[in-house]
């Protein structure tokens, strides 16, 4: 697999262990964010509104 097909699936495909792979200094929409941010150009609200989703998505909305 190339990179640039890489990457793309990096974008479409998220995973979040379970074995405090988290970064405690950071809240859970912080905690989803933070690989948006370092791999996609998506811009701070189009990041916002996909954690919004997310979240929603596994009844975490609204936890910080």
């Amino acid at each position: 697999m190339k990179y640039g097909q890489k990457k793309k699936l990096h974008q479409e495909i998220g995973m979040l262990f379970q074995n405090a792979a988290l970064f405690d200094s950071m809240n859970v929409e912080e905690n989803v964010a933070f690989p948006l941010q370092l791999h996609t150009k998506m811009t701070k609200a189009e990041i916002s509104k996909r954690v919004d989703f997310c979240l929603d998505r596994v009844n975490l909305a609204g936890e910080t």
